[in-house]
């Protein structure tokens, strides 16, 4: 009888353990439960704000990017001499999806010509980045190789400024080595061949032959690591090359030196093409006020004489006899100078003018620096070539 009390007493006590256990159980789970369910809340909140952020970071426009003349456009603040006068004004030119082309060479197994091809055009408005570098396509079994074409129209540039430099920038986005991401492009041969900008010329609309242009002036290196972010490259020489020699576009090309290194790998760069609208390529020109820029109309005591005028091929500036010309420059309508023309010194009051480069006809500006005495003065006369 003993016994079976104490058996009893023992399986009360063991329910109540049990009871108190289960709770306990329950708790502890609940507990686990609830700190499981705030990780998974935190991670969905910072998800979701990650999700937010490269929304914000690469969301599409469906506003057609534009020429933009305005000194705020990169933060860039002008700098403000007396009378609140601006000493520099800084324009953006942003490159729209109509400038702006992307080219792909198929190229067939051993570089059978008959079998390449190249499929070239803008992108979709759904596409939104652009490969530079080479890959590999099954569809085709080919070997490819891409490279991206910007194309845009002088600057317009400003009455009493001149064009001190211009910047390209483009946004590295990534970049796959070996088909690794983050890896800056692996080649066979282990060389150092890294991402060039060049200034080339190809005609409008693009074509396939442009894939390989006829003019290329390699202007330097615009990516040689795997660092996300803004590139830039001074493009300045080129630009005048171009508004010198009478083009009617400045164009350049991103693109490798090794056309594929025959592997199956991607070695490429990623960049956004036009159709982003916080990461588009684009232009930044400087323009820096001149000295001066008086005009002869608002000093009668000096006169600036171009005959013949309207000129085709040579032309002579003459001043008073008391002035000394010492620096003669052309300039186009816009405000752009033109290196390619001569002047030649004939006396210390005439210059000659030799159109060697058969520039485009319209009507252009003769800016003369010359000396009144001891008082250094420019002067500008409206040129008309035919």
């Amino acid at each position: 009888m003993a016994e079976l009390t104490a058996i009893s007493s023992l399986e009360s006590i063991q329910n109540r353990c049990s009871k108190e256990d289960r709770v306990n159980n329950i708790i502890v789970f609940l507990t686990y439960l609830l700190g499981d369910i705030m990780v998974t809340l935190k991670n969905v909140i910072a998800m979701s704000l990650m999700l937010i952020g490269m929304v914000s970071l690469f969301s599409q426009s469906e506003v057609p990017l534009s020429t933009s003349s305005c000194a705020d456009c990169l933060r860039s603040g002008n700098r403000c001499g007396a009378g609140g006068v601006k000493n520099t004004i800084v324009d953006t030119l942003f490159v729209t999806l109509d400038q702006f082309s992307h080219a792909c060479m198929y190229i067939a197994p051993y570089g059978d010509p008959l079998a390449t091809f190249i499929l070239y055009g803008t992108p979709p408005p759904s596409g939104l980045t652009d490969l530079v570098g080479d890959g590999y396509d099954f569809d085709f079994a080919c070997n490819t190789s891409s490279r991206a074409y910007y194309s845009i129209p002088p600057f317009d540039g400003h009455a009493g400024y001149s064009l001190e430099s211009i910047k390209f920038k483009v946004f590295q986005a990534n970049c796959y080595g070996n088909n690794d991401s983050h890896t800056f492009p692996i080649w066979y041969d282990f060389e150092p061949y890294y991402m060039m900008l060049a200034h080339v010329q190809f005609d409008l609309p693009f074509t396939g032959s442009s894939f390989f242009p006829d003019f290329v002036q390699n202007i330097g290196v615009m990516s040689n690591d795997s660092t996300v972010g803004w590139r830039e490259l001074d493009v300045t020489n080129a630009y005048n090359y171009a508004i010198s020699n009478g083009w009617q576009h400045f164009q350049l090309m991103l693109f490798f030196e090794i056309v594929t290194d025959w592997d199956y790998a991607p070695d490429d760069v990623l960049l956004p093409n036009p159709n982003y609208a916080q990461y588009a390529p684009h232009f930044v020109a400087t323009y820096n006020k001149d000295v001066s820029n008086e005009d002869s109309v608002s000093l009668p005591n000096i006169t600036l004489n171009v005959y013949p005028n309207p000129f085709s091929e040579n032309a002579i500036i003459k001043t008073d006899q008391h002035l000394t010309i010492v620096n003669v420059e052309l300039y186009n309508i816009r405000g752009q100078r033109i290196d390619a023309t001569k002047f030649i010194k004939q006396s210390t009051t005439e210059w000659k003018i030799v159109n060697d480069r058969k520039l485009p006809a319209g009507i252009y500006l003769i800016r003369c620096t010359v000396l009144d005495g001891n008082k250094e003065r420019i002067l500008t006369k409206k040129l008309l070539l035919n």
